[in-house]
């Protein structure tokens, strides 16, 4: 029942997680991981060193590892946090456990019995490999938020979270009295309408 997912999952596989939890029953529990300056851990080949390079004050400066703002390091860093996902389903030995990743955000699911193993192990690896961890973005439970998702284990039930779903109201309920939206505003607020 283990799965390595990659970059880029929405409510609909939380929901065949939350579906498949269900139907082997017993005690589950979520908890939810953020990488730390997530573009710093991916190193850069020399070769394409001067993709990255740029001038201040006359002085030449490259960055050797993943820029912020480069396309190429998302990439690279869907490359890397795969490897390292599929390295923890093969360390944790095929237990009852389900990771999902989206950018820099990791959700796992655990269950049955010695359900709380697979998540001790996994976050230890990742530890040991030197992922830089956002620790106070760590949390979870029955009920938590993830990347705008709510999610409750105790109903088995997942959407939209109550501050993603106001913020949403309260932006739609400005735009409509103001009348216009500024163009800056509307590939930050695309990002946001996706998750709803």
């Amino acid at each position: 029942p283990q799965r390595a997912c990659e970059n880029s999952h929405t409510i609909a596989e939380k929901r065949v997680v939350m579906a498949r939890v269900r139907k082997h029953g017993g005690p589950r529990f979520g908890i939810k991981g953020d990488v730390q300056s997530v573009h710093r851990p991916v190193k850069i080949c020399p070769a394409d060193w001067g993709g990255q390079g740029f001038q201040v004050d006359g002085k030449i400066i490259v960055n050797i590892v993943g820029t912020q703002g480069i396309g190429s390091v998302a990439f690279w860093w869907a490359r890397l946090i795969g490897g390292i996902s599929r390295a923890i389903l093969h360390v944790i030995d095929r237990r009852l456990f389900y990771q999902l990743i989206y950018a820099d955000d990791l959700d796992w699911t655990v269950y049955g019995k010695y359900f709380e193993l697979p998540v001790l192990v996994a976050v230890l690896f990742l530890e040991v490999v030197g992922l830089p961890w956002a620790w106070p973005k760590f949390a979870g439970g029955l009920t938590y938020e993830w990347v705008g998702f709510w999610t409750d284990w105790e109903r088995f039930m997942v959407g939209v979270s109550e501050k993603r779903s106001i913020w949403l109201s309260d932006w739609c309920d400005r735009k409509l009295k103001a009348g216009a939206v500024v163009i800056q505003e509307v590939t930050e607020v695309l990002g946001r309408i996706v998750f709803a």
